[in-house]
């Protein structure tokens, strides 16, 4: 029979698929599930969600748990976030696209909506812009703006992110105000937050100006007043990059310690604003000179992928062994944006450092066109790279005259 608690559902989800008594096994493990997202393991509510998911079709209809939220569509979405915030960005993707799938003709049009802007939230998420622009488009034209709902208002909210990433900022700006406007008006709070965090960039000098960060404090507060962590923490980061970007190094620190807490203790520490937080934590020591407090911190926190990179820039001047594997282990499948662009920088100046320009200049060619997005705007990293490439071939022309030949 059903019951013995919540804390042991996992328990006995495990124990009815081995007997199985698949309804039995299905109900506990989406009621594992709702224990591990109560408790902040993601990782586990996504294994648990998986399971529902994949016994599902194996139940008769008049067995599975019922209530509100229990269907595939619904219960793929939940782990589509729970994806996200595990870390894997890209299970997340594959996860939503199997909702969209599922979503007939006949569907909720804003069950419909929302499959679509979680999509195109998570193809963000991947670098793929163009995709997420085409589906939170398609997001916020399923549904009207009146009468005014929290579905129309988050697919607003997704909208702006994407129209942003392809360059479209007169959208986005036109779409945050009035979704702005609908936000205050329902009682919105969270995505009023999400929205003021988007405007802040938008408007004015953006998010390295006071006013920028004042507006970017206001959503701080508003998304932990709605409870909602996600938006939290992209108002966390956004204060501590705005201070970075403006040069103020040291004052971006709390902000960065304040963020990282509060994903540790929601249990987000792999969820894309953390990592990017814990990657600008050491970008910051990098930068600051404070080389062995930066070593030290990644030690204690260890960080996957490109979250380690001021370390390995460390390394490379340092000149330790194995750095050059270790930056090409992040130009693997699948693609990572910031891998990338952490490897490329490693690659492109090792090569430098070990007087082969040509390959500092292959690779700084690569790394850009790679990076470089749909529109064929380059990325910012660009300057960098061209720097360390042009070093390398006026340090090998310098060495050619110094050893009488002749530089070309």
């Amino acid at each position: 029979a059903r019951g013995g608690g919540a804390e042991t559902a996992a328990e006995r989800a495990y124990h009815y698929r081995e007997s199985h008594d698949l309804p039995e096994a299905l109900a506990a493990s989406v009621e594992a599930a709702g224990h591990a997202r109560r408790v902040g393991a993601p990782a586990e509510e996504l294994r648990h969600l998986e399971a529902a998911l994949d016994l599902w079709p194996a139940v008769p209809c008049e067995a599975r748990p019922s209530g509100e939220g229990l269907d595939p569509v619904v219960l793929t979405l939940r782990a589509s976030a729970a994806a996200v915030h595990s870390g894997d960005a890209h299970r997340a993707v594959s996860l939503t696209r199997a909702a969209l799938a599922g979503t007939g003709q006949d569907a909720d049009p804003e069950l419909a909506a929302r499959v679509r802007y979680t999509l195109a939230g998570n193809l963000i998420t991947v670098d793929n812009l163009a995709a997420a622009f085409a589906y939170s488009s398609e997001a916020l034209a399923m549904i009207p703006a009146e009468p005014p709902s929290r579905t129309w208002v988050w697919a607003a909210a997704t909208h702006v992110m994407a129209a942003r990433q392809i360059g479209d900022d007169d959208t986005a700006l036109r779409v945050a105000r009035q979704a702005l406007e609908v936000a205050e008006r329902i009682g919105a709070t969270a995505a009023r937050a999400d929205l003021l965090i988007s405007l802040a960039r938008l408007e004015g000098g953006g998010r390295r100006t006071l006013e920028g960060r004042e507006r970017l404090r206001e959503a701080r507060e508003l998304a932990r007043e709605a409870g909602d962590t996600p938006v939290e923490m992209r108002a966390l980061f956004s204060l501590a990059i705005g201070c970075f970007e403006s040069g103020e190094l040291r004052e971006c620190l709390p902000w960065i310690t304040e963020g990282l807490d509060r994903a540790r203790r929601s249990g987000l520490l792999s969820s894309p604003y953390a990592l990017e937080m814990r990657y600008l934590r050491l970008l910051v020591l990098f930068t600051l000179g404070q080389w062995d407090e930066c070593v030290r911190v990644a030690r204690a926190d260890p960080a996957p992928g490109f979250a380690e990179g001021p370390v390995l820039y460390i390394a490379l001047a340092r000149g330790e062994p194995e750095v050059v594997e270790r930056a090409k282990a992040l130009l693997g499948e699948p693609f990572d944006w910031m891998g990338t662009f952490v490897g490329g920088i490693v690659l492109t100046d090792a090569a430098a450092l070990r007087g082969d320009p040509e390959e500092a200049v292959a690779r700084a060619r690569d790394t850009v066109a790679v990076l470089s997005d749909e529109l064929g705007r380059a990325p910012h990293v660009t300057v960098r790279l061209a720097a360390l490439a042009l070093a390398a071939v006026a340090d090998g022309a310098a060495a050619e005259r110094r050893g009488g030949g002749s530089a070309h």
